[in-house]
């Protein structure tokens, strides 16, 4: 069993003052003496509301202190899947990845690739001009999507997600940035397309690595699927909806999103009208395999959140995720009710 640090127990500690914080900053109509045990527990009314906490066993879930315990389960080894740059760098040589092109550091662009020339303002611009998108995101330190940003030349205009800018003020947007990536725009398969065309749809695929077998096994898998309010990205918590994948057939359940405190469930899109319970997913078992061949090569990573693109041939690796969202993933089905993620969680001592 894991034993932590004096370093990450105070984490723990200011974790658990971070829940009580957000937590008074919203008004439920929770009495307050439930509240209390909620927090106690670990929960925010939040989940109480999502996971449906009056009427569900509280002890299937895992509580968001507890989520946020997950990012010492790796150990210093996190530092890969912290660093986007250095996540691409190892995986490629594995997978498939989304190109990085250049870094952006306190505005000066510096060249990553080789085989492609972004190595200032000027060959930034000639990109674009060639009618080609590129992706604008923070090297680390950052989830849900913030300050990602879809930048695109049309008809001689330049758009960053969908807000058109002269040159001059992109030029002033790039030296702002520090800490940036520039990336491949990822072209999606026919299957992303038909989700939702707008942003580029990612299966989230939890992987953890069993301390008895030292064998990869996934936990849980969903589709994130973008809309009209979270677009240019597929991120839950910027307005998107996710769909539970069955783990045997690759069939999608209805998707569900979570806005302003209330839950809805869509059997079709809500903003297109496709439907999307009963959809399965392109070669999910291949996709399977690739990513639990994926997370075997790296055993020192005995816990990742994998973003995944389905392609026409094949699969392409967004990133992956240390400290996974677990919200999006067990307002679909509660984690703790699988006996083998309860092992893992046990053995890390993320609970007892």
């Amino acid at each position: 069993m894991k034993k932590y640090s004096l370093a990450e127990r105070y984490g723990m500690t200011r974790s658990r003052l971070s829940i009580i914080t957000e937590d008074a900053r919203t008004t439920k109509n929770i009495p307050i003496g439930e509240r209390l045990s909620l927090l106690r527990r670990g929960f925010s009314n939040r989940q109480y509301v999502l996971y449906d906490l009056k009427n569900k066993n509280m002890d299937d879930y895992l509580s968001e202190y507890e989520r946020r315990k997950t990012r010492f389960i790796n150990g210093q080894a996190s530092y890969v899947l912290s660093n986007k740059l250095v996540f691409s760098q190892i995986v490629e040589q594995h997978i498939r990845t989304a190109k990085i092109y250049g870094m952006i550091q306190k505005g000066d662009i510096w060249p990553v690739d080789s085989t492609r020339n972004v190595a200032d303002y000027n060959t930034l611009v000639n990109y674009l001009d060639e009618s080609r998108p590129l992706i604008l995101k923070p090297n680390s330190g950052t989830d849900g999507g913030r300050g990602v940003m879809l930048i695109c030349m049309e008809n001689g205009k330049v758009f960053c997600n969908q807000t058109e800018l002269d040159l001059s003020s992109l030029k002033s947007l790039l030296e702002s940035l520090d800490g940036y990536l520039v990336c491949e725009f990822v072209r999606q398969g026919n299957y992303g397309n038909y989700l939702f065309a707008e942003s580029v749809n990612t299966i989230r695929i939890l992987t953890m690595m069993c301390p008895q077998e030292h064998e990869p096994f996934i936990a849980m898998s969903i589709q994130r699927i973008g809309t009209d309010a979270s677009k240019p990205v597929d991120n839950w918590s910027a307005g998107g909806v996710s769909a539970h994948i069955n783990a045997d057939t690759g069939t999608l359940s209805k998707a569900v999103s979570f806005r302003d405190g209330i839950v809805e469930w869509h059997k079709t899109h809500p903003d297109t009208g496709i439907e999307i319970e009963g959809i399965i997913v392109p070669n999910w078992q291949r996709i399977k395999e690739a990513v639990i061949s994926l997370a075997a090569t790296f055993p020192y990573l005995p816990y990742v959140a994998w973003d995944v693109v389905p392609m026409d041939e094949g699969l392409l690796i967004i990133e992956g995720n240390n400290c996974s969202d677990v919200e999006m993933l067990q307002v679909h089905e509660p984690l703790l009710k699988n006996e083998r993620v309860r092992e893992f969680y046990k053995y890390y001592n993320i609970i007892k």
